[in-house]
């Protein structure tokens, strides 16, 4: 039997903390990859959804954790400018936002605030305030924890505080560089990645019944993981649309199809609005920023990180795609949970594909 492994305690030479009398709890798990093609550390956004206070009392709170100046955008969107950057503030409702393009008539601008306002008089109960934070440098996560801390101070609720409630936390790390290997790479990874994450997070119900974090299909994740398939990238984004045409997944890859071809994924989305950037776009974890034993920012990065060591180790990836398949085409995927947990491993340690087969 291959030795098991526990990802929870990481090997303390791995993890990479702040300075002394940081307030990171947990230490932060590094990439395979930690720069850029550039050579820049990589950087991670983050976006943070909750209840129980207004627009303007969470833009407070980020004053609270880093100073800067606040800024009125509309009635249900603030922008709070700090020394890490620019941190975007908003009722989570589009509807609620009036359109301010340039040159439209007065008139129409004002029934729209207006209409605008009224819409989020009404969403403000149901829909999440989100905050969108700059991009951070991975090694400094913890200091996005400092802004948890602030909006429990204040009394942010999380996604377990209400049963209609189904509020997440983003991650959208930047990508180590665009090349169609390593874009590949991390979708196989993440696909095989998929259940053990489930179970790490054990995401709300709530979130799991509205759809808005679906799962890749099965089917999908049966021709991608298999190591045959290594199609062109226009191919790869072809395929992803094919089975995927909506945002609503828990691992959105539109943002970066985006930003490498966004001709061709305004063709494959029909012209629907892509926020395109260099970066994964992963929306799996719950939002438990009103819970005092959430492991907050850092804990959900340490979960994602495997995902990026997995994506590293090419014989171990594929393997576990052989296996994976192998365990689907006999209709018994449901394993898969139980022994993925057994391989992934702590960064700088993936399992070898020989113990993979041999489980």
């Amino acid at each position: 039997m291959p030795r098991s492994h526990t990802p929870e305690q990481p090997s303390a030479s791995t993890m990479i903390r702040g300075t002394a009398g940081d307030r990171s709890a947990v230490g932060i798990l590094p990439p395979p990859r930690k720069t850029t093609a550039t050579g820049s550390e990589r950087r991670v956004g983050v976006e943070i959804e909750f209840a129980g206070m207004e627009t303007e009392e969470a833009a407070l709170a980020v004053q609270d954790a880093f100073g800067g100046t606040i800024t009125y955008v509309d009635k249900y969107a603030r922008r709070v400018e700090t020394d890490i950057g620019a941190f975007a503030v908003e009722l989570d409702m589009s509807r609620a936002h009036p359109d301010k393009k340039p040159g439209k008539p007065a008139l129409l601008d004002e029934m729209d605030t207006y209409v605008s306002s009224a819409v989020g008089a009404i969403g403000r109960y149901w829909m999440p305030q989100e905050i969108a934070a700059p991009p951070i440098p991975f090694s400094r996560l913890y200091i996005i924890d400092d802004l948890v801390a602030a909006l429990r101070k204040r009394g942010a609720l999380g996604t377990s505080a209400s049963p209609i409630y189904g509020f997440g936390i983003h991650l959208n790390p930047e990508v180590p560089d665009t090349s169609r290997e390593t874009i590949l790479a991390h979708l196989k990874a993440y696909l095989l990645c998929s259940d053990w994450l489930h179970e790490r997070i054990d995401m709300d119900v709530t979130r799991r019944l509205m759809r808005f974090v679906a799962p890749l299909p099965n089917s999908y994740t049966r021709m991608v993981v298999d190591p045959d398939y290594d199609p062109s990238l226009p191919d790869l984004m072809v395929d992803y649309f094919r089975f995927n045409p909506t945002r609503n997944r828990e691992f959105d890859m539109l943002p970066i199809f985006g930003f490498i071809d966004p001709r061709r994924v305004r063709m494959l989305s029909s012209g629907k609005s892509v926020s395109a950037r260099p970066t994964f776009h992963y929306r799996l974890p719950d939002s438990r920023v009103d819970r005092t034993d959430w492991g907050g920012i850092v804990a959900e990065w340490n979960n994602w990180v495997h995902v990026e060591w997995l994506a590293s180790d090419a014989d171990a990836l594929a393997a576990a795609g052989r296996r994976w398949a192998a365990l689907y085409d006999r209709g018994r995927v449901s394993e898969w949970k139980h022994e993925v947990a057994s391989w992934l491993v702590e960064p700088c340690g993936t399992r070898s594909a020989v113990d993979i087969e041999r489980a």
